[in-house]
């Protein structure tokens, strides 16, 4: 039997111009940080809903 697809978010952290591979970000909720993310988390839903994101 297939798997469901599931769409996910996943963010990456860059310190000192380098991807943080394997540390966990976190945001604090009522932060700049939060907010900004989740922004730009909900412009991507928007953008699948009008089939505008692409897969790759």
């Amino acid at each position: 039997m297939g798997r469901e697809k599931l769409l996910s978010s996943k963010s990456l952290n860059i310190y000192d111009g380098e991807i943080a591979g394997r540390r966990n970000p976190s945001y604090p909720v009522g932060t700049n940080d939060y907010t900004r993310v989740n922004a730009a988390i909900q412009k991507l839903l928007a953008y699948k809903e009008n089939d505008e994101l692409q897969y790759v």
